[in-house]
């Protein structure tokens, strides 16, 4: 038996699957000492940069993927020790301290929360 025709006032229609690419920008991320340093300056108060610039070389020689036991970045931020007035920044994962700008941001908070130079052992 054949399938009964459809009505002639129907129309059938196929669809053809679509396929969407959303490209998300990407933002520059400093690469170069000169990079980072520059980061630094336009971050930190002028007072404060040459001495935040030489901080950053001490603990991490610039490489925003610097880590050890502890600490994250550019300017080796403790993590476990800092998260909790980090969230207020909208640092809620350790890995977000690897972002120069926000670690070098971080840093300058702290110093400002520690009033100078302590918890880099000052």
């Amino acid at each position: 038996s054949r399938p009964p025709n459809p009505p002639e006032d129907v129309t059938t229609t196929t669809a053809t699957p679509t396929t969407t690419t959303t490209t998300v920008p990407v933002r520059d991320v400093p690469e170069t000492a000169d990079e980072i340093q520059q980061l630094i300056r336009d971050i930190w108060p002028d007072d404060l940069e040459e001495r935040a610039i030489e901080i950053a070389f001490r603990e991490s020689r610039f490489d925003p993927r610097a880590k050890n036991f502890c600490c994250y970045g550019i300017f080796q931020i403790y993590w476990s020790v800092h998260r909790s007035w980090l969230a207020d920044l909208g640092v809620t994962s350790d890995e977000q301290l690897y972002d120069p700008e926000t670690n070098i941001t971080a840093a300058l908070v702290l110093y400002e929360r520690a009033g100078g130079w302590g918890p880099w052992g000052f």
